[in-house]
């Protein structure tokens, strides 16, 4: 096993520094920073639970497409049917489709008590985030006092 250390570059998350990640990749390293640290973050909850369509996290069922993007940015809504929304959110969480069910439920009801702690722990490590990094630490360069 392997030491990572491992942070995000997002303001609310990075006042934490960073932890050390014992993982076998950078890829598992990132992974569990996301289900532990980021996908229980205040903030990050918030842009998931947002129902706007121009939010970090709902954004991606509403707005896929070059012309789906110029409809959006010419009239401020969206031009996707219900049906293909919900397809595409059965596309995104396909492994977990109780996940799925449970999203379009609160899309529909903004019920948050549908959406438990496994439901932000998807959506933290398949939403495309970004912004996590993990630096294997017997890789990073060292320095001395030459004092």
């Amino acid at each position: 096993m392997k030491q990572f250390l491992v942070c995000s570059s997002d303001q609310s998350i990075s006042r934490s520094f960073g932890y050390i990640v014992e993982a076998s990749t950078d890829n598992e390293a990132r992974e569990v920073y996301l289900r532990q640290v980021y996908a229980k973050d205040e903030v990050f909850r918030e842009a998931v639970l947002d129902r706007a369509i121009n939010a970090a996290f709902a954004d991606r069922f509403y707005v896929q497409t070059p012309q789906e993007t110029y409809r959006y940015n010419e009239t401020g809504l969206a031009s996707v049917t219900d049906e293909v929304i919900a397809d595409r959110v059965r596309q995104f969480f396909a492994s977990k489709p109780d996940l799925g069910e449970s999203y379009l439920a609160y899309l529909n009801d903004g019920d948050e008590s549908r959406l438990n702690d496994d439901f932000f722990e998807f959506a933290a490590v398949h939403g495309d985030f970004g912004g996590v990094d993990a630096l294997e630490i017997a890789a990073l360069p060292k320095l001395e006092n030459v004092r």
